[in-house]
C-alpha cells in the first residue's frame, strides 16, 4: 500500500532533521531540513524510489563544510559547538548522545558539569583514540615506519636477517610502550615530572630482552618497576622515542637534541641559518659525531644554538637507533671484530657482520654550566623543573585541543592552568580537565 504524498513528505522530513543534526553535530534548521528535503523531492517526482532519493540528500549534507569542519561562530563557543570540540579533543570523533543531550539542555557549558563530562570521556575506552593520535603529533609517533634501522648493524631488530622480515612482536611492543605509559600517566594523574623519570616501565618479554632487563613473562605489556641503577624510566629512553630521532643506521645529537627540546623541554631551537652547512655521518666509525660536532661548533653562528641542542643529544648518544643501550658505537668498515657476539639468524645463531668503533662519550655541559655525565643525570636535571614541563604539555594539549598554536599573547592563560594543576604536581590528568576548563577550549 503506497502511503500519502503527506505522510511521506513527514516521515523524510523526521529522517532528515535526525540525519543532519547529527552529521552538523548540532540542532538542525528549518531552512537547511527544507533545502535537502528538496532534493528528496526532486527524484520522487522523477520516480525514483525513496531509498534512492534519501542517499541523494544524505550525500549532499556529508559534502557540507558544516558536516567536513568544525564550524564555530561568535567568539565564545556555545553549547553545541564545545561538545564537538570536547569530543574531538579526546574521542576523536562526534560527540555521543549524553554529550548532545547536554548540549540541548545548554549545560555543558558549567564548569561542574564540563568537569564530570571530561572524566567519563577519559574513563572510556575511545579515549584510547586520544592516545594514539596525540602521541603521534606530539611525540612525532606517526614516523616509527618512516625508518628501517639497517640489518648489518642491528641483526637484533629483525627475524630474518636474510629477508628482511622485522620482528613484528618488538616493533608493535616500542609503540605500545610508549602508550600504555601515558595512558598510565594520565588514568593515575602522575605528575609531569615522570614523564622524564619514571622508575618504571611498560613491558613485556621481548621488550625486556631488548632492553637487557629482568626477565618478563608473556606478550602482554605491565607496568613493572625498574631496577634502582636502570638506564630507563621516562620517554626519553623507549626505544619508539630513540627510533623516530634517528635515521636506522645513524644517530645524530643534534636530530635528537632539537626533537627533545621542541617536543618535551618547550624551548625550540630556532631554525639554522641558510649557510650553516650538515654534518654528514661518518659510517665507517672512523670519527665520533662528537668530533664532527667540535668543528661544526667553532662556527659562530652555529654555535649558540648548539650549545642548546648538544648536550641532550650527547646524552642519547648511549642509546642507538633501535633504543638498545650502548658503550660503543658500530660501525661497517673501521673497528675491532667481535668474535664472540652472537645474534639469533631466525633459524640459528651466527656471528655479528657489524665492528666495534669508537666508545660512546655522553658527558655533557649544560648552559648552565652544570656538568652531565649521563643520561640519569640529565633525566633528574629535567624533573627537577617539572612546571617547565608541564608548560611545554599544556601548550601542546592547546594545540591539540584546537588547531591553534599557543601565541605568546596565551601564556596568561597557561599560567592559570599551571597554577591550578600546582597541587596535584601538574598530574597529567589535572591538565587535561583544565586546559577543557580553559579559554583554550572554550572560546572560538
Amino acid at each position: 500500500m503506497r502511503l500519502p504524498a503527506d505522510k511521506i513528505e513527514a516521515a523524510v522530513s523526521e529522517a532528515l532533521t535526525r540525519f543532519i543534526s547529527r552529521a552538523f553535530r548540532r540542532p538542525a534548521t528549518a531552512d537547511e531540513v527544507e533545502l535537502y528535503q528538496a532534493m528528496a523531492r526532486e527524484r520522487l517526482a522523477k520516480g525514483e524510489c525513496l531509498e534512492v532519493a534519501m542517499n541523494a540528500a544524505h550525500r549532499a549534507v556529508l559534502c557540507s563544510p558544516d558536516f567536513l569542519f568544525l564550524v564555530e561562530h561568535g567568539p565564545k563557543l556555545n553549547s553545541h559547538e564545545l561538545a564537538a570540540r570536547l569530543s574531538y579533543f579526546l574521542w576523536r570523533t562526534a560527540p555521543d548522545d549524553g554529550l548532545r543531550a547536554l548540549a540541548e539542555k545548554g549545560e555543558l557549558t558549567q564548569p561542574e558539569v564540563l568537569r564530570t563530562e571530561v572524566a567519563r570521556l577519559i574513563a572510556s575506552p575511545r579515549f584510547e583514540n586520544f592516545v594514539w593520535d596525540f602521541l603521534a603529533q606530539w611525540l612525532n609517533l606517526r614516523e616509527i615506519d618512516a625508518t628501517t634501522p639497517d640489518r648489518d648493524l642491528f641483526p637484533e631488530y629483525f627475524e630474518g636477517i636474510h629477508d628482511g622480515r622485522q620482528d613484528v612482536l618488538l616493533h608493535d611492543s616500542i609503540v605500545g610502550e610508549t602508550r600504555a605509559f601515558f595512558r598510565d600517566l594520565v588514568e593515575r594523574d602522575l605528575g609531569a615530572a615522570t614523564l622524564v623519570s619514571a622508575r618504571h616501565a611498560f613491558l613485556n618479554q621481548r621488550l625486556a630482552e631488548h632492553y637487557d632487563l629482568p626477565s618478563v613473562k608473556g606478550a602482554g605489556l605491565r607496568r613493572v618497576d625498574l631496577p634502582a641503577d636502570s638506564v630507563r624510566g621516562g620517554l626519553l629512553t623507549q626505544a619508539s622515542i630513540l627510533k623516530v630521532t634517528a635515521n636506522g643506521a645513524n644517530t645524530s645529537p643534534v636530530l635528537r637534541g632539537a626533537w627533545l627540546l621542541e617536543r618535551i623541554v618547550g624551548t625550540p631551537a630556532p631554525p639554522p641559518p641558510p649557510n650553516a652547512g650538515g654534518i654528514e655521518p661518518d659510517t665507517r666509525g672512523a670519527t665520533t659525531i662528537r668530533e664532527q660536532l667540535a668543528k661544526h661548533q667553532s662556527v659562530k653562528t652555529c654555535a649558540g644554538c648548539h650549545q642548546k641542542i648538544d648536550p641532550p643529544g650527547f646524552v642519547l648518544e648511549a642509546f642507538d637507533p633501535i633504543g638498545r643501550y650502548r658503550d660503543y658505537y658500530r660501525t661497517t668498515e673501521t673497528g675491532q671484530k667481535l668474535p664472540e657476539a652472537r645474534v639469533f639468524y631466525g633459524g640459528h645463531y651466527g656471528g655479528v657482520k657489524y665492528l666495534q668503533g669508537p666508545t660512546v662519550d655522553t658527558r655533557s655541559q649544560l648552559p648552565s654550566g652544570a656538568e652531565i655525565a649521563d643520561v640519569r643525570a640529565y633525566k633528574a636535571a629535567l624533573a627537577a623543573h617539572p612546571e617547565m614541563l608541564a608548560r611545554s604539555l599544556v601548550r601542546k594539549l592547546a594545540t591539540f585541543a584546537t588547531g591553534a598554536s599557543v601565541e605568546v599573547g596565551d601564556e596568561l592563560i597557561v599560567d592559570a592552568i599551571l597554577k591550578k594543576s600546582q597541587a596535584t604536581g601538574f598530574g597529567l590528568r589535572t591538565l587535561i580537565h583544565e586546559v577543557v576548563q580553559s579559554e583554550f577550549v572554550t572560546r572560538k
